[in-house]
């Protein structure tokens, strides 16, 4: 597998909420080059996974998130727009992260969105990156929530994100 020499995600700014840098540590090891990801949640760790080589569409909400790479898309019933978050089924993914989220403690309501037919297959050809996993208000019921639907946990050493694939 091919490793990025041009940059390292220590030079590039990092906040306490931020996507933890061991996740691009990872996906340098386990995963190919120039992924097509599509993150939920903009941030500081977008910039990383770009200057990495990966091609990623970000989901954000607020504006002061916006990244080149954003799309912005308004909160609906405590989540992103179903109707907006149609254009990202007809791309690519080989990642899907899901980091941020509209509300507190409302990360779990992607479900109202992956219970339709074609969303559901479309997570499923991705390996999916679930931040916050050791937030009982975040990350955690998301992972559980997917555990039960069928999906397997392919990586969890570190406690703050898991990553899942289908099967």
């Amino acid at each position: 597998m091919r490793i990025h020499h041009n940059w390292h995600p220590d030079n590039l700014p990092v906040q306490d909420y931020s996507m933890d840098r061991a996740v691009i540590d990872w996906m340098q090891e386990y995963m190919e080059p120039c992924l097509d990801i599509v993150e939920f949640g903009s941030g500081t760790g977008t910039p990383r996974l770009t200057s990495a080589g990966h091609k990623v569409v970000s989901i954000e909400h607020d504006p002061k998130w916006l990244q080149e790479e954003s799309i912005l898309v308004p909160v609906e019933n405590g989540w992103y727009s179903h109707d907006h978050l149609q254009i990202i089924l007809q791309k690519n993914c080989d990642l899907i992260i899901v980091d941020g989220t509209p509300t507190k403690g409302s990360r779990d309501l992607i479900f109202e969105w992956y219970k339709l037919p074609e969303v559901e297959s479309w997570f499923q050809k991705a390996v999916v990156i679930i931040d916050d996993t050791d937030s009982d208000n975040n990350g955690k019921p998301v992972l559980e929530k997917f555990v039960a639907l069928g999906w397997k946990i392919i990586f969890n050493d570190n406690p703050r994100w898991t990553v899942i694939q289908w099967g």
